[in-house]
């Protein structure tokens, strides 16, 4: 005799973990897809096909404001060290000028409407169309629009870690160096 069993109970964390393997499987079956479609030639690799995957690559990667970034932090490194040099006024004053037509000339050459054909023919020249498709569909995603947001952050904290490292192994670095150049070991 066949006893009924109790219907079974679903948590509410079985549920979500059930809808993120849907979920998963989906996004998996569309790449699949996609790539299949490209690699039968369904869906023929041209350039104008490559360059508008990367340019909609650089926007999700805001390569545009990480570039006007770099610039920005370019010239402050060098304002920070003009500041830090010892010149009579006239000197700084002619510093200041050459520093000023420098950047004049390098943000009127290095804006994003110059670069942006250059970045996305090196993107599109790089990667397959199956490769930026990819990358498209993660960085467009949650977790690839969070990692684009991080980071800056990160890599502000990894430049620190490994400043704090170099630092720690400085005092190695020039005794070598003294050393080398004495020709002899040296005591410190």
């Amino acid at each position: 005799m066949q006893t009924a069993s109790a219907p079974r109970v679903i948590s509410v964390s079985d549920r979500f973990r059930s809808i993120r393997r849907v979920k998963r499987l989906v996004q998996v079956l569309w790449l699949v897809l996609l790539m299949s479609v490209g690699l039968t030639g369904g869906a023929a690799a041209n350039d104008n096909d490559r360059n508008a995957l990367a340019d909609e690559l650089l926007q999700l990667i805001n390569i545009r404001e990480t570039t006007e970034n770099l610039l920005e932090q370019i010239r402050q490194v060098q304002i920070e060290e003009l500041e830090g040099l010892e010149f009579d006024a006239q000197q700084i004053e002619m510093a200041k000028e050459l520093q000023r037509r420098t950047f004049d000339i390098l943000y009127a050459e290095l804006t994003w409407e110059s670069l942006k054909p250059d970045y996305v023919r090196l993107y599109a020249s790089t990667f397959s169309e199956e490769e930026l498709t990819v990358m498209v569909l993660f960085y467009g995603s949650p977790a690839g629009r969070n990692l684009v947001a991080k980071m800056p952050g990160l890599v502000h904290k990894t430049t620190e870690l490994v400043d704090t490292r170099v630092q720690e192994v400085l005092p190695q670095i020039q005794q070598m160096m003294l050393e080398l150049i004495v020709g002899k070991p040296v005591m410190r």
